[in-house]
């Protein structure tokens, strides 16, 4: 009985077993366990990473280079690798030079321009036949030398080749304002070019709108920095007037223009400036005068054999009626010759009880009237005075070496044939325009000063092989001659 029972207990718990078994089974088959390759719980996303691409984290995975920046030792950038400041640009088309004229805060308030300075604007009145002046005499002094706003208007012919000419140098330093002149009729002028343009100078305001208007030729060649201080004095406008050495036939026709005599020639600096409502003023003055229309006034002198200045007939009409509202400079120009007594001129007396002493002190001219220069007139020449006494001493010290800061920069005090360097004062006046250029506008120069060493080396290299080219030259051969016979032996011999 009880291996009976015995025996029925093992068969249950085998059958219990089996059962178990199989339900085991069967759960197996229908969820079989994961192989261990397959558990995703375990897989770093830095592997998913990779498949999906390259990692900046493991860059031997891909293709890419990573930088390493070592926090510790900074090394700089690779320049291909740069990448702008955010808020700038990094076109190469916009991309912008060192900023050279960049001066410390603290020269801020010394180097700012005085306001009647915004009062003022150039004048040039040329046409296209004049473009080789323009582009090769003015410009490249205007370049080096004028650092203040420029307020350039160049008044042109109405003619297809003036019209191609103003569009081209419109959008080129100095970014001048184009104006086309409607011609007067040319018997007012006497058909001659000349004429026209000296005749235009007395109608500036038909293009014109600044209070003070500073004319200039193409052939101006500036030599220094333009500072203010040679411009005006305060609110006068400097005027250099030379008196003794100077053309019968000019006076002349001054006094025909004016009904006064000639007090000073004023062919003598660049610019001429002048306050423009004075010179609508005159126009009224030699109509009234002469009981006819200004053109007809201009008409009955234009022709004259001799010739005439604007400039002269302009400057003597402020001396007669303005004299307050200018800042006039006296030259003698020293020559030794004799003064002759004649119905034009005034006496020798008149210079020593009208013109005071503080007048005939000498003033610096910022410019030389280039084609007309007698002095050796290359470019370097020209500049390299200026530019060396105005920084380039220290920027570019071997363009410099034939220059001494003890020198007399010579074409400060030198027009035409008008030389002031008699005068032991001229030296004493370069020293305070230099030292007034370092000290007040070392900042706004810099630029223009670096850009003239830079001209100054190459052409130093340049000069070993071809020599530099002559820009200015004295008036040619035949002109000279003409001169001469018209003018230079009436100074000399006529007597009166």
């Amino acid at each position: 009985m009880a291996r009976r029972w015995k025996r029925s207990l093992y068969v249950c718990i085998s059958l219990a077993s089996l059962a178990s078994v199989t339900v085991q089974y069967l759960s197996h088959q229908r969820h079989p366990a994961p192989a261990q390759h397959e558990r995703v719980e375990l897989q770093d996303p830095l592997n998913l990473q990779e498949e999906k691409g390259p990692s900046l984290h493991h860059p031997s995975k891909g293709k890419l280079e990573m930088l390493h920046l070592d926090t510790s030792n900074p090394q700089p950038l690779p320049s291909s690798s740069h990448v702008p400041p955010r808020g700038t640009h990094a076109d190469p088309q916009t991309k912008k030079e060192p900023d050279l004229d960049q001066a410390d805060s603290t020269d801020k308030a010394e180097e700012e321009i005085p306001s009647v300075l915004k009062d003022f604007g150039l004048y040039l009145r040329m046409y296209s036949g004049k473009r080789y002046e323009y582009f090769n005499m003015l410009l490249p002094s205007m370049k080096y030398f004028w650092f203040l706003p420029v307020n350039l208007t160049v008044v042109l012919d109405d003619t297809p080749e003036d019209r191609e000419f103003g569009e081209e140098i419109q959008g080129q330093f100095p970014y001048p304002k184009i104006c086309h002149e409607k011609s007067f009729d040319p018997k007012y002028y006497n058909n001659r070019g000349h004429a026209l343009q000296q005749l235009s100078n007395f109608y500036a305001e038909l293009c014109f709108d600044k209070k003070y208007v500073g004319f200039i030729d193409t052939d101006t060649f500036f030599v220094t920095p333009v500072t203010p201080e040679l411009l005006f004095n305060g609110t006068k406008p400097h005027v250099i007037g030379g008196y003794i050495d100077t053309w019968v036939d000019w006076r002349k026709t001054t006094k025909f223009a004016l009904g006064k005599k000639e007090v000073f020639w004023c062919m003598s600096h660049f610019p001429v400036t002048m306050e423009l409502e004075h010179i609508i003023e005159m126009r009224e003055y030699m109509a009234n005068l002469h009981n006819m229309s200004f053109l007809e006034v201009f008409q009955n002198f234009s022709h004259l054999p001799g010739g005439f200045s604007q400039y002269n007939i302009m400057c003597n009409y402020n001396w007669y009626f303005h004299r307050d509202k200018y800042q006039f400079h006296a030259q003698n120009s020293h020559t030794g010759k004799k003064w002759h007594e004649n119905p034009t001129w005034y006496s020798m007396k008149y210079y020593t009880t009208n013109v005071t002493k503080s007048m005939k002190t000498p003033q610096i001219r910022s410019a030389v009237h280039c084609r007309h220069h007698i002095q050796n007139s290359s470019i370097p020449y020209l500049i390299r005075p200026g530019i060396c006494r105005s920084g380039g001493f220290h920027l570019c010290p071997k363009e410099c070496e034939s220059e001494k800061e003890t020198q007399q920069h010579r074409n400060l005090f030198i027009f035409e044939d008008s030389n002031w360097l008699w005068d032991e004062r001229c030296r004493q006046l370069q020293e305070q325009h230099y030292r007034n250029v370092l000290e007040n506008y070392s900042g706004m120069i810099k630029r223009s000063i670096a850009n003239g060493c830079e001209y100054l080396a190459g052409k130093a290299q340049e000069n070993k092989t071809s020599g530099w080219d002559i820009i200015c030259t004295d008036v040619d051969a035949e002109e000279k001659a003409e001169e001469i016979e018209t003018h230079g032996k009436k100074k000399e011999t006529e007597q009166f």
